[in-house]
């Protein structure tokens, strides 16, 4: 045999799980794989190639009557064709798009460096991954996503389109003091608020504090020590759209009766689908509280468990306290599974004030995407969920 080509497509006639059972089954995985590559014809990379006879070498005894042609080939190993050398892509560009927002695509073939500084980045801003020929990923655009994108991965030598370049030269003339002060609330109220649509109080310190997430201007306000210490203000100070409460140190019925001070009325609870018990449990505090409160609630419960054992008890409490009414404008607190979204919520204009879930599983479904324009979710849970971005109350 003259190349290592023709002792492995040896190899692979025999079968690579039939030569010796002492050969490690990851070993076996390897060789299937880069006998396959070898056909091809954009065939094998230079570290593929050592990787190959890092193998042999280390089986050299197991190979029968292989052996000797194993070790001829080790001193001197000779190919069939010329190894493929993997091209270095680091880029970044815009992706313009007529049915969707333009987006920051980066993109480079696998490097750890650049991998571990992608994970940094990405714990910071909103992203989603995407395969293409290599890998990359998508980020929205936005101010900060362009300037930390450049900052972070220029020292990397990534390679960036003149329409991303121009937009950064953009921000870095922006007069940062001008914009500052049209984003304080006195200014942003007067030339971008209307009070009946907007539904704020100028004299309600607290729902101007309340409303700075959903509409983006700067308030602090000037509250006393023990308005400080209230949950309504722990509320609206908040730093995210997504806050955490620990059910052993605050209840159901509080966290309610705090919405209705913050003027937060339409209420979405998103329920545990996958646990009949944990919704059973979330199903009787709410009911407790609608049995407690003197004010009527328009209430629906659109989601249901199969009817056996604690489903079916779920489901008999909903028919019991009716609070399966019909979806329109007068409906003030709703309630779903947190794995899916009914289709008439979709294409009715309800929309929740906020939303609370008793569930760590609101990511990455239909139901999370339904509740991400929202500007208050609370996780209301005896442990803190495993997401980055939550604010933790109490």
């Amino acid at each position: 045999m003259n190349t290592v080509d023709e002792l492995i497509f040896s190899l692979k006639q025999i079968g690579f799980d039939n030569i010796h059972p002492s050969i490690p089954l990851k070993d076996r995985k390897i060789l299937k794989n880069i006998s396959t590559m070898m056909t091809k014809e954009s065939y094998i990379t230079e570290a593929q190639s050592n990787l190959l006879l890092k193998i042999l070498k280390e089986n050299q005894d197991h190979l029968g009557k292989f052996k000797d042609h194993v070790a001829q080939l080790l001193s001197i190993p000779v190919w069939n064709k010329v190894f493929r050398i993997n091209e270095k892509i680091r880029k970044i560009s815009l992706r313009f798009s007529k049915n969707e927002d333009t987006q920051i695509v980066v993109e480079f073939s696998f490097d750890k460096e650049i991998k571990k500084k992608l994970a940094t980045i990405n714990s910071e801003l909103k992203y989603e991954r995407f395969d293409l020929n290599h890998k990359g990923y998508l980020y929205s655009l936005s101010e900060k996503n362009i300037v930390t994108l450049y900052e972070r991965l220029l020292p990397l030598n990534f390679e960036f389109s003149n329409d991303f370049l121009e937009l950064h030269e953009k921000i870095l003339k922006l007069d940062l003091v001008k914009i500052q002060e049209n984003f304080k609330f006195d200014n942003f109220y007067q030339s971008r608020l209307d009070p009946n649509k907007h539904n704020i109080n100028k004299e309600n310190q607290l729902i101007i504090l309340d409303r700075k997430i959903r509409y983006q201007y700067d308030f602090t306000g000037n509250f006393d020590e023990n308005t400080k210490n209230s949950l309504e203000y722990k509320i609206a100070n908040r730093t995210q759209n997504k806050i955490f409460m620990n059910t052993n140190l605050v209840s159901f019925n509080t966290i309610l009766s705090t919405l209705s001070k913050l003027d937060r009325h339409r209420i979405l609870l998103i329920f545990d689908d996958f646990s009949p018990i944990n919704s059973i449990h979330s199903l009787e505090k709410f009911i407790k509280f609608l049995e407690s409160d003197t004010n009527e609630h328009n209430v629906g419960i659109y989601f249901r468990f199969d009817n056996k054992q604690e489903g079916l008890s779920f489901n008999k409490l909903i028919s019991e306290y009716s609070l399966n009414k019909k979806l329109d404008d007068s409906t003030n607190i709703v309630g779903i599974g947190n794995g899916k979204i009914p289709k008439f919520m979709i294409k009715n204009s309800w929309y929740p004030d906020a939303v609370i879930s008793f569930t760590s599983s609101l990511r990455n479904n239909k139901c999370d995407v339904y509740c991400n324009d929202c500007d208050l979710i609370i996780y209301h849970l005896p442990i803190r969920p495993l997401i980055s971005n939550v604010h933790e109350i109490l």
